[in-house]
């Protein structure tokens, strides 16, 4: 979420500076950007049971004519929202105030197998980012009418799908998916002068990629229905993980 304020963060009439984001300075002039506390490791965790499932993973893809990401992206699409009970708390990097926590995967009774995972730590990111998104945009007192996925994990259209249903609202990717990338680049070219201002420089170099819209219906996200139980299980994991400092 961006803002244009005249004064910093924490001033009277300037960016409010919230319990539940952080309030950054933009590189646009007299503006700042609201950022939530997202997740820790996400995409990482992905590659991280990538490398994990090794030569089977790549063995399956190669005889499908695939890349390995691509292959447990069509695998895990066949898994139905919710993996089959299979749910992760993403908490491979333990935050600062829990240094002992650790990451858990729970659920399994025998019928899920590496693309439930798989899928299960996709639908766990786009869950930990609309809970601490929507943190925000509540105390912000707004909403989220659409949303705009970046980095790796917005090539994978599995990702992209499980963001619009999340969120209940459209997911779009842009065409360069390295925002930060992009983003310099944009500073870069006003700096030069290229450019005459920011809205000039983005308007030629921002290009929209595709667009996901939500499955199910729109006042009850499909894919969150599994869900409405199992989400009130995080705090119990996260208790558990963080007693484990005495055995770890």
């Amino acid at each position: 979420m961006a803002g244009d304020p005249r004064r910093p963060p924490g001033t009277p009439g300037g960016a409010p500076a919230g319990a539940d984001f952080w309030t950054n300075y933009a590189c646009m002039p007299h503006s700042y950007l609201y950022e939530s506390f997202g997740v820790r490791r996400g995409v990482w965790t992905v590659g991280w049971l990538r490398d994990l499932l090794g030569e089977e993973a790549v063995a399956g893809a190669r005889a499908a004519g695939r890349s390995v990401e691509d292959h447990l992206n069509a695998e895990a699409a066949k898994v139905p929202p919710g993996c089959d009970g299979l749910m992760t708390v993403l908490d491979w990097l333990a935050p600062t105030d829990a240094p002992y926590r650790k990451g858990t995967i729970l659920g399994f009774d025998g019928r899920q197998g590496r693309f439930h995972m798989y899928r299960s730590i996709l639908e766990a990111l786009a869950l930990s980012v609309h809970a601490t998104g929507t943190h925000m945009a509540t105390e912000l007192g707004t909403t989220y009418r659409h949303t705009v996925v970046s980095g790796g994990g917005s090539g994978s259209d599995l990702m992209m799908q499980i963001h619009a249903d999340v969120f209940g609202v459209p997911a779009h990717r842009a065409e360069v998916n390295n925002a930060a990338g992009l983003g310099s680049a944009i500073c870069a070219a006003v700096g030069l002068g290229a450019y005459r201002t920011f809205d000039e420089a983005i308007d030629a170099m921002v290009r929209p990629g595709a667009e996901f819209t939500q499955v199910g219906s729109p006042s009850l996200p499909a894919f969150l229905d599994p869900w409405n139980s199992a989400g009130s299980l995080t705090p119990g994991p996260r208790s558990a993980a963080d007693s484990l400092r005495l055995r770890t």
